[in-house]
């Protein structure tokens, strides 16, 4: 038995995000980027990137395989 996907019911809580996302107004106030970070502050995307800390605990030393 293979379900039919488009006869599926949604589910009720979808209609009620569905309505809240299009009561968005998209045209003012919003903002979107795919190359620059709009959830970083400007001093933070303009900063040159951090370098990782090191590992607290270094890889173990292991022994060769013969």
């Amino acid at each position: 038995y293979i379900p039919n996907e488009s006869n599926k019911p949604p589910h009720p809580d979808e209609q009620r995000y569905v309505k809240m996302f299009m009561a968005i107004d998209l045209s003012t106030n919003f903002y979107y980027s795919y190359s620059y970070d709009v959830t970083h502050t400007l001093q933070m995307n303009m900063a040159p990137p951090r370098k990782l800390a090191p590992a607290l605990f270094p890889k173990p030393v292991t022994a060769a395989v013969y």
